[in-house]
């Protein structure tokens, strides 16, 4: 596919990509579910001089949906498939180096509210780029940037794929002031004559509360070329900056949709099939209200012939004028009309059976009472099935996110300085892991095939209560004071269930050492003994056999 390059091009193809969005109603369904779920419901509506009432059960069960989804913590790990003492120590050192990335750009708050814009808006979308004079706390400058984008300034060349690193190309629309827009393209060499030209202009599609004219849109196409992603940044009538290769391997946004939709790579949002139902709870409100407003109070009927100038207000003097019979002959109250318990249920079942059918249970809103720790599993167990399969795919994009931190560190990091394992001589002519401070050239990740796990849940690397039963247990057990057994329970125990590995393992070390030694100065000192001999034997008290013994 020919990728066209210049300004009047993209633009072409900007609004191509705006009149798909448009047919399908994602423009309309962006501003109209923003809008319903900040509680904004009535926009737009002749209610007739009723009241507005909402009750926007909507947002309640949205939020504990996103909680329940995003709401487990994570951590990123690193293996090469070559497993040696290099590969390792820069297995290690590149997990680290990520978790920096993370903590630095706050990714896992951006990825819950990136889950917030999946369900409400349809999609998702994070892109990254890198900031070559950012303060990187290295040696050298430079260091990754990430944007949560809305699925209304993001345009797939194939429109009908959501596979996002299979796309031709890709267009991003940013709404941008105007002087640092100018002030961009000076500091990439383009013309006075031609800064001068760039205008602000508007999009009604952005929920802008005004015209403004300091903003101007501006676009950044993305596309493969040669197995690096290409790019160029343009206004509507002007290349602000001419193409360069990024020298990244993979498109630098990740892409979630809520729900599938087939041939489109926008997803439905989960707040809009369900519209209707909130729609139908305010309308069915505001009746109610009318309804009590008009009748659900008594209203008094007066003989005007008996009482001329009453008003009903409370603590007035009511005088009557003759007349025969008694005074209550004259005021009589019609009793209030009650409200249609039909109604009311009708309602209730309407907004339990939407919050059942989105996952939010009564056990998630927290309306069970569980009696014993067998019914607080079940209710666990059956309130996490239904989100199962979101879970999975916020997995998913979670992983998205750091292989593309990893591909970026690869392309712009360079040479840099990173605590990182070296083997070295110690004593006794036996080599030892020692971490320090060395330079590293990071564009050799090229040349190390390595696979990633990201450790997403309860049993993440950064749980703390997984640190202090498996430290407990290591303790309680006695296999801590016992070099072989360590050994052995270190060799063949996933590395994500052992927080601090490193520390384990060199403690084991430094344990068979002290046992070889104290062997040794025994006597007893095996000479085939090594230190990384997870097949030592440990010292068993002898057990004598009393039937046997000879006096």
């Amino acid at each position: 596919m020919k990728i066209l390059k210049d300004a009047e091009s993209i633009y072409k193809e900007f609004s191509a990509g705006q009149q798909y969005k448009e047919a399908i109603g994602v423009y309309e369904n962006y501003e109209r579910n923003e809008n319903f779920y900040v509680g904004n419901q009535w926009i737009g509506v002749d209610a007739n001089d009723l009241d507005k009432p909402q009750l926007n059960f909507l947002q309640r069960v949205v939020s504990m949906r996103i909680a329940k989804v995003s709401s487990t913590d994570w951590g990123v790990r690193f293996k090469a498939f070559v497993n040696d003492e290099k590969n390792d120590a820069i297995s290690r050192m590149l997990s680290d180096q990520v978790d920096q990335v993370i903590e630095r750009l706050n990714l896992k708050a951006m990825a819950r509210t990136a889950q917030r814009n999946e369900a409400v808006d349809g999609d998702a979308c994070v892109y990254f780029d890198f900031d070559a004079d950012a303060e990187s706390g290295m040696n050298v400058p430079g260091m990754l940037t990430a944007e949560l984008l809305e699925n209304i300034n993001v345009y797939f060349g194939n429109r009908y794929s959501r596979d996002v690193q299979k796309q031709p190309y890709i267009i991003l629309h940013q709404r941008r002031f105007l002087d640092d827009v100018k002030d961009e393209a000076r500091e990439n060499g383009i013309k006075e004559e031609y800064v001068e030209s760039i205008v602000g202009d508007s999009d009604e599609h952005q929920m802008e509360q005004d015209s403004p004219s300091d903003l101007v849109s501006v676009f950044i196409k993305l596309w493969k070329e040669n197995g690096t992603v290409h790019a160029i940044k343009s206004v509507k009538d002007l290349i602000i900056r001419e193409e360069w290769d990024t020298g990244y391997k993979l498109y630098p946004l990740t892409w979630s949709s809520a729900e599938i939709v087939k041939a489109s790579y926008h997803g439905q949002a989960v707040l809009t099939g369900l519209i209707p139902n909130q729609i139908a709870m305010n309308k069915s409100w505001a009746g109610i209200i009318w309804q009590i407003l008009k009748t659900g109070f008594s209203q008094p009927v007066v003989d005007r012939n008996r009482i001329r100038d009453w008003d009903g207000s409370p603590g007035t003097i009511i005088e009557t004028y003759g007349g025969t019979g008694s005074v209550s002959d004259a005021v009589m109250y019609l009793e209030a009309a009650p409200v249609p318990v039909s109604v009311i249920s009708a309602m209730e079942g309407l907004m339990s059976t939407t919050r059942d059918c989105m996952g939010a249970s009564d056990a998630t809103m927290g309306d069970v009472n569980p009696n014993n720790a067998s019914a607080i599993i079940a209710l666990q167990q059956a309130d996490e099935q239904p989100l199962e399969l979101r879970k999975q795919a916020y997995h998913d994009f979670v992983e998205d996110m750091c292989r593309i931190i990893a591909d970026i560190m690869r392309a712009r990091y360079g040479k840099r300085e990173v605590m990182m394992d070296t083997i070295v001589e110690g004593e006794n002519g036996q080599q030892e892991s020692k971490t320090e401070l060395q330079e590293f050239d990071f564009s050799t990740l090229d040349e190390l095939q390595m696979t990633m796990r990201v450790d997403v849940g309860a049993s993440s690397l950064y749980s703390e209560q997984l640190q202090v039963q498996t430290a407990s247990n290591l303790f309680t057990t006695g296999i801590i004071d016992d070099p072989a057994k360590l050994a052995i329970y270190l060799k063949i125990m996933p590395e994500k269930y052992i927080p601090n590995r490193q520390i384990l393992n060199q403690y084991c070390e430094d344990l068979l050492k002290n046992t070889m030694e104290s062997m040794q100065g025994a006597g007893a000192f095996n000479p085939s003994m090594q230190q990384d001999d997870v097949n030592v034997t440990p010292i068993r008290p002898k057990v004598e056999n009393t039937q046997n013994a000879q006096p």
